[in-house]
């Protein structure tokens, strides 16, 4: 038997403002294994260690509706399986929100490795990389779901995710698909700086709070087909490439008032509901391929408003390609 001493883990090196990551360095590394770069690094053990720690989270009291979600996993859930050393991480899991899975580098998900269906309190992804597929089909986050400076290297799949909180997607690179299609956003939804350099998809999405997509750069199709807006859609500054398209068609806009509720039941005045509103302000070029189709522009009020934006002059640079004409 060797007598050579065991060589001590040194804390992970990462930290991001004033966090910093509380777990151990794998041996011979500066970096835990949830911050290793993916080819430094066992898929399964990540897996597993993950699932210890976001067990050891949920066994923390800040999130009912986390807790009946835990409750009523199936046993062969990857969460469940694999999540039965979460006492080892129940020191190390904060007991105040957010979640931090800050900087985390997720290698591939698959069928049986993924966050759909999953269930978050307010969460933190800053500066996370996905590299493969990042599946949060049809998730639930019940507070800010915050992805600033997420890499998503491959298909970002968010479809009938509901956000019930400010969604941060802050000078955030979509290098494939985005799909948010029938996602719910109630809160914020920032996309402030991000990067679309495939197609993102917004169908039937429904924007509750404003959605920015200020100084966002636009490299594919971006589709917001049959999306109901309640607030402002904003592209400013927006940079449009040129194999964008913005398809903004057969949108839904919704507005209505709402009645104040005084004391013993009297009822006084109304609140005006924000209305669900396109505006374009302070672009310089290709808003030619920008389309309209099936959208009323102009109902009771003006829907679509342009401020110091550039148009083309010859009408047919405003032609849209056949294959895009699919919407009925």
């Amino acid at each position: 038997m060797s007598t050579a001493p065991t060589e001590a883990r040194k804390p992970c090196s990462y930290e991001h403002q004033d966090w910093r990551c509380p777990f151990d360095a794998e041996l011979s590394h500066e970096l835990c294994i949830f911050h290793l770069p993916v080819d430094k690094k066992n898929p399964e053990d990540f897996w597993h260690e993950l699932a210890c720690y976001l067990f050891a989270l949920m066994m923390a009291p800040n999130n009912q509706e986390v807790e009946e979600f835990v409750a009523h996993l199936p046993s062969s859930h990857w969460l469940r399986a694999q999540g039965n050393n979460w006492r080892a991480y129940r020191d190390l899991a904060a007991r105040t929100l957010p979640w931090h899975l800050t900087g985390f580098v997720f290698p591939a998900m698959d069928k049986n490795h993924n966050f759909s269906g999953f269930v978050f309190p307010a969460v933190d992804f800053f500066g996370a990389t996905f590299s493969t597929q990042a599946n949060f089909r049809e998730a639930t986050f019940d507070g800010k779901a915050d992805f600033r400076y997420a890499k998503f290297n491959g298909e970002a799949d968010f479809s009938g995710a509901k956000f019930s909180g400010e969604a941060d997607f802050w000078k955030a690179t979509f290098s494939a698909g985005a799909y948010f299609t029938f996602a719910e956003f109630s809160g914020e939804a920032q996309f402030w700086s991000a990067t679309f350099s495939a197609g993102a998809y917004f169908w039937h999405a429904t924007f509750s709070g404003p959605a920015y997509l200020t100084r966002a750069t636009v490299n594919g199709v971006l589709d917001f087909s049959h999306a109901t807006l309640r607030n402002r859609l904003l592209f400013e500054g927006t940079v449009f490439g040129e194999k964008a398209k913005v398809l903004l068609w057969a949108l839904n806009f919704v507005h209505g008032t709402s009645d104040i509720t005084m004391q013993e039941g009297h009822k006084k005045g109304q609140i005006i509901e924000p209305a669900g509103q396109v505006v374009f302000r302070d672009i310089s070029e290709r808003m030619n391929q920008v389309s309209f189709l099936h959208t009323d522009i102009l109902t009771d009020r003006l829907c679509i408003r342009f401020a110091n934006v550039k148009w083309k002059t010859d009408p047919k640079e405003f032609m849209v390609p056949r294959c895009f004409m699919w919407v009925s």
